[in-house]
């Protein structure tokens, strides 16, 4: 990834592989980014939306997109000579590491970024939009003045009934899989709420990264929901660990989420 040459709010992001053919999926998903904006006005999530592809011959080599904005940075001074980071998602939960981590969030900010996070879904699928790879790498936030939330690859997502826009299988990033995708050809709903029920159990009940929903035998308090809606959550946790199908929608997540 670059910035685009005389627009620093700009950068491209260049495919390994150049592809062809993919104008009208793209124009496609070009437009419906401006319907699911609309859906998320007033909401602190930034969408780094693809804008327009770029071309060298007759092969599409990449696509121009917003840059993510500094709020969802940090500088890591320890480490990469003070190279800035992005602030993924994973650094929402404490762990041991050599790294020093200039910042913090706690369970208030955890259960705001959870709620984010359903809120740009619910808005994806109302749109008729799967988003596909969902994990801790492809979300960036911030907890200053306000809880903020940054969404910034969307290689994987697919409006139904067409290919992803990069004409790729889905990624499927390392333990962010759905067991119930046995053939990981398309991302579907089904797979985009169990990879938020993932996100859900990860974040604010097991603060681990390699648990899973299958793993939730019972929610302990967590701040900012009542006893009614932790038992909700821990209703939505079971089902989402059922079959492909029977997941619970985003929705039924935002219901308790904002409770």
């Amino acid at each position: 990834m670059h910035e685009l040459a005389g627009e620093p709010s700009r950068v491209v992001k260049d495919f390994i592989t150049p592809i062809s053919e993919m104008d009208e999926v793209f124009e496609g998903l070009v437009l419906a980014g401006a319907n699911v904006r609309a859906l998320l006005a007033g909401e602190p999530i930034t969408l780094a939306w693809p804008q327009e592809i770029v071309v060298s011959g007759r092969e599409i080599t990449g696509y121009v997109m917003p840059s993510i904005p500094d709020q969802f940075y940090w500088q890591d001074k320890k480490f990469f000579r003070g190279k800035r980071r992005v602030r993924e998602l994973q650094y929402a939960v404490r762990r041991e590491s050599a790294v020093s981590i200039p910042f913090r969030a706690d369970d208030t900010h955890r259960l705001e970024l959870v709620r984010l996070v359903a809120a740009f879904l619910e808005a994806m699928h109302r749109e008729e939009l799967v988003y596909g790879d969902l994990s801790w790498g492809n979300l960036a936030f911030s907890v200053g003045d306000k809880v903020e939330l940054c969404v910034f690859d969307f290689d994987s997502t697919r409006q139904v009934g067409r290919p992803a826009f990069t004409r790729q299988r889905p990624a499927q990033t390392v333990d962010w899989n759905d067991p119930e995708d046995r053939s990981r050809a398309v991302a579907s709903f089904d797979s985009d709420r169990y990879k938020f029920a993932l996100l859900v159990y990860r974040l604010l009940v097991a603060h681990d990264f390699d648990s899973r929903p299958e793993d939730a035998t019972r929610v302990g308090s967590i701040s900012g929901l009542d006893q009614r809606g932790v038992h909700g959550l821990q209703s939505l946790l079971r089902r989402a660990a059922g079959h492909a199908g029977t997941r619970p929608q985003i929705s039924e997540w935002l219901a308790v989420l904002q409770r």
